[in-house]
């Protein structure tokens, strides 16, 4: 006796087997999606605290640092360092007033990155210290951008002599340096206009995890 392939029972076996993966499916996807959110919530008070404790930090001097430093912008991560203040006309030499506050901002942000290293040991965190020099509009761009590569990388290697050292070889973070001439102007200006707020160092601070850089 041959038997019916096409019978209800078997088309209603079939049909609670694809209700059963259906399930199975939106169940799995469930579980992800609180996993996700879960890790994105965790993200954001890892975030928050960063933020936080970064600025607590820098605040320990803000006594010292806010005559010559623009903090406004630390809760993005980061700063401007007013180059007349770090360096004398059209040099990338570091002044000695300029070494004073560059060895106090180091030492905050050595300070914050240790504190990183130490706690989370499971779940890397790769920062990237980012030195950038800025200039305004005066003269030749050309200058002008060389001018500023020059000075951001007075600042890197002032603080890998005299605040990191060393420590690169057992932390997750790194310090770049680069210039960026007037082409990207904090302050917009017309030609050949001074603006002392755009002759300045930006110091950012930005990891694979959280992006300082973005606003809240």
């Amino acid at each position: 006796m041959i038997k019916n392939s096409n019978s209800p029972v078997n088309a209603w076996i079939s049909f609670t087997d694809v209700i059963l993966g259906l399930l199975i499916i939106i169940i799995v996807f469930f579980i992800l999606n609180i996993l996700n959110l879960f890790e994105y919530i965790t993200f954001v008070q890892q975030t928050k605290y960063d933020k936080d404790r970064l600025i607590e930090l820098f605040q320990k001097d803000s006594d010292v640092l806010s005559e010559f430093v623009n903090m406004d912008s630390l809760v993005n991560g980061k700063i401007f360092l007013k180059s007349d203040i770090t360096f004398d006309f059209d040099s990338h030499v570091i002044n000695p007033k300029g070494k004073e506050i560059l060895e106090i901002i180091g030492k905050v942000y050595k300070s914050f990155l240790d504190e990183n290293d130490m706690k989370n040991m499971i779940r890397s965190k790769n920062y990237t210290l980012l030195i950038i020099g800025h200039t305004d509009t005066v003269g030749d761009s050309y200058y002008n951008y060389n001018l500023s590569q020059k000075r951001s990388e007075s600042v890197l290697y002032f603080w890998f002599k005299n605040v990191f050292q060393d420590s690169f070889t057992k932390s997750r973070y790194k310090i770049l340096g680069t210039g960026v001439g007037e082409k990207f102007l904090i302050y917009d200006t017309p030609d050949e206009f001074p603006c002392r707020k755009n002759r300045c160092i930006e110091i950012t601070l930005k990891s694979d995890i959280l992006d300082f850089v973005r606003s809240n």
